[in-house]
């Protein structure tokens, strides 16, 4: 006689469905005359591509040289500022 499967349990599933995504943290250190964010550290996740911490560090730079800088600003002619990013002592991946 065959004997029954055993049902997954519905609060296990739930539970293994509902775990946060798990998270790397990044810290940026400024090379050269690069600026020094107040806040190094940051948590990104796990499965984000490189290019979302290159658009995130671009970003919290562009937003350092508009406070130090306000006339430079969000003008038509500004551009974002270039960002080169090395892992270790390697240059960046590629931003796929």
């Amino acid at each position: 006689q065959p004997q029954p499967q055993p049902q997954p349990q519905p609060q296990l599933a739930a539970a293994a469905a509902a775990s946060p995504p798990k998270k790397v943290v990044v810290v940026f250190r400024a090379a050269g005359d690069a600026p020094v964010l107040k806040v190094s550290k940051f948590k990104v996740d796990e499965s984000a591509r490189f290019a979302k911490v290159n658009n995130f560090l671009t970003t919290q730079l562009q937003a350092y040289l508009s406070s130090v800088n306000p006339e430079s600003a969000g003008g038509a002619g500004t551009a974002a500022p270039s960002v080169f990013c090395y892992l270790n002592s390697a240059f960046t991946p590629s931003l796929e």
